[in-house]
């Protein structure tokens, strides 16, 4: 079976509204330019920009549960800064294309010392329609510990939203492969631009092949995620040869 995730590399500014007329064109023109998308991811903290607050839980539902049913779309609507006691969270949403939260995920590791939030404690895989999907926000990729919980989790495909605005971006670039193939899955590492970041999003497959790249354009990266593919990987090994995660399992039990 084949899925379609489709991430969006926009623009992104300090207006909040401005943040999401834009995310909601993107949307629509998503949704007709790949009819078939599954699956809809935006950078981090996309609507409001990298400074902000916090917001109450509400308000993202209140704006995104209707674009995730309007468009039909289970979305990833980046990530948000969400009050939590006196400090707050950087939390990602996975909603259903009945625009129903599904759950969410918590960055574990913000990006210390320039990120203020708290950490999170939880690695979160969600069943999407019987593909396992995996979500981790920026900084995040930078620790393996958190792909191969997912792993063990038996994610299929690894959502990875990123607000970077430093020349590290290339450095996560090999992380994003990396990642891939260590755990064996498709990944899809999706940036901003402006003050959202320096863009350079792509979609790998299994076997750490980049499928799906920008640049520094606002676009939209199609990543086809195959079942029957991952299920050849995992079973004869990356490259014909490496079974990674039949390995990284198997001690896992003991």
């Amino acid at each position: 079976m084949e899925y379609l995730a489709v991430g969006v590399q926009m623009m992104i500014g300090d207006d909040l509204e401005e943040n999401y007329r834009r995310m909601k064109f993107w949307a629509e023109r998503v949704k007709f330019l790949y009819p078939h998308t599954k699956i809809l991811v935006f950078p981090e903290l996309s609507l409001t920009g990298p400074v902000h607050p916090g917001m109450e839980e509400g308000e993202v539902i209140k704006r995104f549960s209707p674009l995730a049913e309007e468009y039909g779309l289970w979305l990833v609507p980046g990530s948000f800064y969400i009050k939590k006691g006196d400090g707050k969270v950087n939390r990602a949403y996975l909603f259903s294309p009945e625009g129903k939260v599904v759950g969410h995920y918590d960055k574990i590791y913000p990006w210390a010392p320039f990120e203020d939030s708290l950490p999170g404690s939880q690695v979160s895989v969600f069943s999407v329609e019987g593909l396992r999907v995996g979500i981790e926000i920026c900084y995040d990729i930078w620790f393996p510990e958190v792909a191969l919980e997912m792993a063990a989790r038996g994610v299929d495909l690894i959502i990875n939203p990123v607000m970077t605005t430093t020349a590290d971006r290339e450095g996560e670039r090999v992380l994003v492969r990396a990642t891939s193939l260590f755990t064996q899955s498709y990944l899809l590492s999706v940036n901003g631009l402006g003050r959202g970041g320096v863009g350079g999003s792509l979609g790998v497959g299994p076997e750490g092949e980049v499928l799906v790249e920008a640049q520094g354009e606002e676009v939209a990266l199609p990543l086809a995620v195959s079942t029957e593919r991952l299920k050849s990987v995992r079973e004869r090994g990356s490259f014909s040869s490496n079974r990674i995660l039949k390995e990284f399992l198997k001690r896992r039990e003991k």
